[in-house]
């Protein structure tokens, strides 16, 4: 079938596609790649957790430093680099929740902590000093934008305040510590561009439902330009030096795009994804010239597009060097400047990083963080299937190498959110199930982001046993259909809204899944909907308000429809359905999924003799940020799945983890090793 593909400039072509339907889904060559892929050893907990890893790596606007935040463990630390003859400096050995900015003469890095605003001198050999320090509970976060001072940043504070919802401001901060408010709103401030003189060019802030954008005149007054509404998207990129704006949006498109708005003219599109699958994800600028050179897109697998011509060569002798690669893109100063080059691949751990010539096409590797020691796994593939009403949906699968996926126990692993996705590239979690022969798929259903508005919108609130769930399941049943796991050994695992999803899959459909393991699951999404709108740190989120997103998304909290159809298909409401085990994992201080959900849920379902295990970390939040809370995830998972679907057995804990797993039971049942 032929497809037509338009480009940026209304040049449109005509593109044969040669592969069959069934070759085109992918799950053969999978399957295949994974059956000839060298057996590997399992993997260990302490590998599946990544000890160290890049968080960010930044290169300078004169393209002479890299500096990054390295993570190992639960420590961040901060470093840079000279690339012409230096060895690495280590600047800060301990910083949490840290974001890097370079002034644009090159000279300056600001260092943004919870607590405090820090810049290091280049040119003093590393000299930091503290700009400010606050011990309030006000966000901060430093912006991109565009232009303004050569040593200055520009930082945004946001504060609750009792008279008002918010209380937003723009600070510049120079580099020898004085500090000017740009803006001030009672509204959340999201995006904003300065002039090169470091005035307020552009700006976008939330006004109930809609995101205005904003342009600044000579005497700094703003005047609005357009919208964005009913959960449309515009992100402010840079100013296009004539009067308009680039944007990352999907203003009258389903896709995000890269858009430009002109004065008298509008928001226009300039470029979307070839493959018209995907938002578009990154959008790298000329330094020279202000406009965007390349954009990428991370959907089924990684892609890029150079809009010009010299860019265009370099990028295919890059891709060539580095094939089947998820690269990130860092360009220099000048047309045959280096560019820096962070690379992902899906079938190991890790980041490694290069500086790539764009003329000669060299590389030379800069290893900021000590590589992955564990083999490379058969890598995560993507996969297609046809849902029972028609639509192509599309996920991920991982697959033990040098063995028989059609023997494999299967796990589906669902994504949290819901408004969320798997994404290409390498799966810990996954890679470490595979280590034990167990196949792993990933589906992406609708309500899943990064694929466009019709997508993300078209559940139309059916998150409990409906259209969502039926779309896992599909999923399920399709990768069972093509060879994919064991019919008979088949467990659903996830955390926050994938817990729930594993939960809805053992309640409806014990045919189909022997097996749940839930992390903080919603036991009845409409309650924690309500819970989240009056009581989460979602609440407190600056945007469109929670409960105006929620009645667009189709699950308006205050509507008893949505509400009571949603408890009456939750797990809680069908506790008595229940016929297979379930492990429950909980944080007494989740400040997403109400503790009490979990504790109320695991309850009734041991008044009513079910099988049920359930752990609590008493000081944990949403996430399993402590190390050993991560591992104990880990092994309950493996226990569980070598229990039950037969995988291969675990490694027995550590001390530390038996006493952590020993503190944290409340509820034991047959998904754990021993009597229940």
């Amino acid at each position: 079938m032929n497809r037509w593909q338009c480009l940026a400039g209304g040049l449109c072509l005509v593109i044969a596609s040669t592969a069959s339907p069934a070759a085109a889904d992918g799950w053969a060559e999978a399957i295949a790649e994974a059956k000839h892929w060298p057996a590997t050893p399992a993997m260990s907990r302490e590998s599946a957790m990544q000890s160290a890893a890049l968080e960010r790596s930044l290169l300078s606007p004169d393209g002479r430093t890299v500096a990054w935040l390295r993570r190992d463990q639960d420590q961040s630390s901060l470093w840079w680099q000279p690339l012409e003859g230096g060895e690495p400096v280590r600047l800060l050995p301990r910083l949490d929740g840290a974001s890097l900015r370079w002034s644009r003469d090159g000279r300056w890095l600001f260092v943004l902590t919870p607590t405090q605003l820090m810049v290091f001198d280049r040119q003093a050999a590393g000299a930091g000093e503290i700009l400010a320090r606050w011990q309030d509970r006000h966000s901060r976060a430093l912006l991109d934008t565009g232009a303004g001072k050569p040593d200055a940043v520009v930082l945004r504070e946001e504060s609750p305040d009792g008279a008002t919802p918010w209380r937003s401001s723009v600070w510049r901060w120079r580099a020898n510590g004085d500090a000017a408010m740009l803006h001030e709103s009672h509204t959340p401030i999201l995006d904003v561009l300065l002039t090169p003189r470091g005035n307020l060019a552009w700006l976008r802030q939330a006004e109930a439902a809609r995101h205005v954008v904003y342009q600044a005149d000579d005497q700094g007054r703003l005047h609005e330009r357009f919208d964005c509404t009913n959960l449309h998207r515009c992100r402010l990129l840079a100013g296009d030096g004539a009067g308009g704006l680039w944007l990352q949006g999907d203003l009258g498109a389903d896709l995000q795009q890269l858009q430009r708005y002109s004065p008298g003219q509008g928001v226009a599109a300039v470029a979307m994804d070839p493959r018209s699958e995907a938002d578009l994800d990154e959008v790298v600028f000329d330094r020279r010239t202000g406009e965007p050179v390349l954009l990428a897109w991370r959907s089924t697998r990684p892609h890029w597009l150079a809009r010009d011509p010299g860019v265009r060569e370099a990028l295919a002798r890059l891709e060539r060097a580095l094939p089947d690669s998820d690269l990130s893109l860092q360009l220099g100063p000048s047309a045959a400047a280096p560019w820096w080059v962070e690379q992902r691949v899906a079938s190991r751990a890790g980041v490694r990083t290069w500086r790539f010539d764009p003329s000669s096409g060299r590389l030379e590797s800069f290893d900021l963080v000590t590589a992955a020691t564990a083999p490379a796994q058969a890598p995560r593939r993507p996969v297609r299937w046809t849902a029972s009403d028609g639509r192509r949906l599309h996920g991920f699968l991982t697959l033990p190498a040098g063995r028989d996926a059609s023997k494999a126990p299967l796990v589906v692993l669902v994504h949290g959110g819901p408004w969320s996705a798997a994404r290409p590239g390498h799966s810990p979690f996954a890679a470490f199930l595979a280590s034990r022969g167990v196949a792993v798929f990933e589906p992406n259903f609708r309500g899943s982001t990064g694929f466009g508005r019709e997508l993300m919108l078209s559940p139309g609130g059916d998150f409990g046993n409906g259209r969502v769930q039926r779309d896992i399941d599909e999923g399920t049943r399709a990768a069972l259909s093509q060879g994919v796991g064991d019919p008979q050994r088949v467990a659903i695992v996830g955390a926050s809204f994938g817990g729930y999803s594993a939960l809805l899959g053992v309640t409806f459909s014990p045919q189909l899944y022997r097996l749940a393991l839930a992390a903080v699951p919603p036991a009845d999404f409409g309650w924690t909907l309500r819970w989240a709108v009056r009581s989460s740190d979602l609440s407190l989120q600056a945007g469109v308000p929670l409960a105006t997103t929620f009645a667009l998304l189709g699950l308006d909290p205050e509507d008893p429809g949505v509400t009571d159809r949603l408890a009456a298909q939750s797990p809680q409401e069908n506790a008595e359905r229940l016929t297979r085990p379930v492990l429950l994992f909980a944080g007494g201080r989740d400040e997403r999924v109400a503790f009490r959900s979990v504790s109320h849920y695991a309850a009734t379902l041991a008044l009513l003799g079910k099988d049920v295990s359930l752990f609590v970390e008493p000081d944990a939040g949403h996430g399993m940020d402590e190390p050993l809370a991560r591992e104990a995830w880990l092994y309950l998972v493996e226990a569980a799945l070598h229990r039950h679907l037969d995988s291969d057995a675990p490694a027995p804990p550590s001390p530390a983890l038996e006493a952590y797993l020993k503190r944290s039971l409340r509820l034991r049942g047959s998904a754990l090793p021993g009597p229940p």
